[in-house]
């Protein structure tokens, strides 16, 4: 008889890198608040693939982890690819960042996107951004329903004028509620008004 050679598939992929550089990523097609952000291995489907969010569609993410697993560096990241790699503009994309970790966030305040980045110590500025933010939904509510139109993409769909994307970064949310009660529940409540 004659035997058949039978190649064994490997049953995992090789372990995802240490590093990724992003510019090595293949990229979705831009769109109204994109970002890619590293490597995923989906185990169920044996494919590696890049991670990929589109904030218009997906509203909020929350990212949790011990100190030094890469949090801010996620953050860091996103900018990153938003402003470098998919080239969003301040007319496209505005940031506003709570900074609550290790001061890493600061450098933010040099992109012409950012509105403003404050820190755990700034009582008076985290309260200041809170009024900026829920004024921003309270407009953009009054925008929408003028215009007929439900949410961000609606409004996108139907008006030609651009309007910007509001991303808000909260690195570590705990001393916001430990330190400042009040201002937490206003976050809270941008959080649940604001997708």
């Amino acid at each position: 008889r004659e035997r058949k050679n039978i190649v064994a598939k490997p049953l995992w992929l090789d372990v995802l890198p240490q590093k990724v550089i992003l510019d090595t990523l293949s990229k979705e097609a831009k769109r109204l608040c994109t970002a890619t952000i590293g490597l995923v291995d989906y185990v169920h489907t044996q494919e590696q693939k890049p991670l990929t969010f589109d904030f218009s569609e997906t509203g909020h993410i929350g990212i949790y982890g011990a100190s030094g697993t890469g949090k801010t560096t996620f953050l860091q990241t996103l900018v990153y690819s938003m402003v470098c790699e998919y080239g969003y503009t301040a007319d496209e994309l505005n940031l506003y960042a709570m900074d609550f970790s290790g001061r890493n966030l600061g450098y933010l305040n040099q992109l012409p996107h950012t509105g403003g980045v404050v820190f755990s110590d700034e009582e008076e500025q985290i309260d200041e951004l809170a009024s900026i933010l829920q004024g921003i939904i309270n407009e953009r509510k009054y925008l929408f329903s003028t215009n007929n139109c439900g949410t961000f993409i609606d409004y996108h769909a139907v008006e030609g004028r651009k309007l910007p994307a509001i991303l808000v970064l909260i690195d570590n949310f705990t001393p916001l509620r430990d330190k400042y009660m009040n201002a937490s529940d206003k976050f809270v409540e941008i959080i649940s008004a604001g997708k």
